[in-house]
């Protein structure tokens, strides 16, 4: 299979080579075949391994526990990524934010993992012990489940998550689609404009204060009643 694939790589690279008078780009032709096999290696996992839950809206975690979402910013032409940081009380308020950067990233499988492991180590460094893990990357969330060695590109990353998870005195894994994710999502944008590590604590920056108001509206929504329009 993977035989095949390869000859099928080379030989569309060909045809635009010879009939659209493209240039032979090997970073982009290597790129084609490693996302090529992380998907097989995802459709494989995902018939082998039973279904994790699935939210279908942000909502606080239980008394005790912090959320930890997280996601990622990918840019190809740098292989640069960022990632985005939230973890928030039962109540759904700001704890802790951060954004971190990352350089010489493979790809956005890649970064995704970066960015999970990233949300681990700042949980952990800050003395979170009961944790729930959220993030929409299907892929890292399915392979840190498996209880199978994960033979892909980033296996070594999922290894080192599997590990870190075994610090926290319990922990719950979630995937999410991206319209729960979003207070993540907006922190990793903002990475892009930072050179450093930003990670607040105190005083979390009014505007990520207020994109994750709006994910407190799916289980607390603002009472309008009697504004005058």
């Amino acid at each position: 299979m993977h035989c095949r694939l390869f000859l099928l790589a080379i030989w569309g690279h060909r045809n635009k080579v010879v009939h659209e008078q493209a240039g032979f780009d090997l970073p982009s032709f290597i790129i084609f075949i490693k996302s090529y096999l992380h998907d097989m290696d995802s459709v494989r996992l995902m018939a082998s391994s039973p279904a994790i839950p699935m939210s279908e809206r942000w909502s606080p975690p239980s008394t005790g526990l912090v959320k930890v979402n997280f996601d990622v910013s990918f840019d190809s032409s740098t292989s640069s990524s960022f990632s985005g940081i939230i973890i928030r009380d039962n109540e759904g308020e700001v704890l802790t934010a951060g954004c971190f950067s990352h350089s010489h990233v493979l790809d956005p499988f890649a970064a995704e993992a970066l960015a999970c492991h990233q949300a681990l180590m700042l949980a952990h460094g800050l003395s979170f012990r009961r944790i729930v893990v959220e993030g929409d990357s299907l892929s890292v969330i399915k392979k840190v489940q498996t209880f199978c060695e994960d033979r892909s590109l980033i296996g070594m990353l999922i290894k080192d998550i599997k590990r870190k998870l075994k610090d926290f005195d319990s922990f719950t894994l979630l995937l999410c689609p991206r319209v729960c994710n979003e207070s993540a999502h907006f922190i990793a944008r903002l990475g892009r404009s930072s050179t450093t590590p930003c990670v607040w604590v105190e005083n979390i920056p009014h505007h990520i204060e207020q994109i994750a108001i709006k994910d407190k509206w799916w289980t607390d929504p603002p009472d309008f009643t009697g504004t005058l329009l």
